[in-house]
């Protein structure tokens, strides 16, 4: 749905419960279609070579959320 809607969009957040690389193509489409994708990605451990984006470790889900630059947690 999102990339069938692709061309309304300018930017989207996008978060993934996990990596692989069905994920990876996903976000190399909207790249592909101009879109500007923040990725946050939930997965358990160390960041895993070649993952864009926020790793966000499961483990510590609040700590890593706090960790998560202004511009994307400040509010208006």
């Amino acid at each position: 749905l999102v990339i069938r809607h692709r061309d309304d969009l300018t930017s989207c957040l996008v978060i993934f419960n996990g990596w692989n690389e069905i994920r990876a193509d996903f976000l190399r489409k909207l790249d592909e279609a101009g879109v500007v994708c923040v990725p946050l990605i939930i997965g358990t451990g160390a960041r895993p070579d070649n993952v864009p984006g926020h790793w966000l470790d499961a483990a510590n889900l609040a700590t890593e959320l706090r960790r998560l630059p202004t511009r994307l947690t400040r509010t208006i």
